[in-house]
């Protein structure tokens, strides 16, 4: 994953989050941090603000998707215009359902989210997300703790 001007702790709480996952199709692939707001919009290297995408660079995969369809990539969330704040953008991650927003202190599903390993949630399955519960907290926007 490449990192940018995301800090060793940001990087490992969204890889943490992303399960090796491209958080916008799914596939499991080489991953890139991508800043939501992008930099040029002012946007910063939190947590909130990052996702991980497949792709190289800004022109193949989803990452390259992101940077080639903003109207399309700000409705889904992985694009915020620079009025907005990434905290309070929701964007659509197959692998938590929807809405999800990725804040500085928490990951919040609104249903139940198996994992693609099971049919329902599994309780020892640390991947699989109930209802309601707080996943990736932050004690400050680069610590995680699950």
């Amino acid at each position: 994953m490449a990192a940018n001007d995301f800090s060793p702790r940001v990087v490992a709480i969204v890889r943490a989050r992303a399960a090796g996952m491209c958080e916008r199709c799914g596939k499991h692939a080489r991953l890139e941090l991508h800043h939501r707001k992008f930099r040029s919009r002012g946007g910063d290297g939190s947590a909130a603000n990052a996702v991980a995408l497949c792709g190289r660079g800004n022109m193949a995969g989803c990452h390259g998707w992101v940077h080639q369809n903003d109207a399309a990539a700000v409705e889904a969330g992985f694009a915020v215009p620079a009025h907005s704040d990434p905290a309070d953008v929701p964007l659509s991650v197959p692998r938590f359902g929807e809405p999800v927003k990725f804040l500085d202190r928490f990951v919040y599903t609104a249903q139940d989210v198996p994992c693609v390993r099971h049919i329902r949630i599994d309780p020892s399955c640390v991947v699989c997300l109930p209802a309601g519960e707080l996943r990736w907290q932050f004690v400050k926007e680069d610590s995680w703790i699950e």
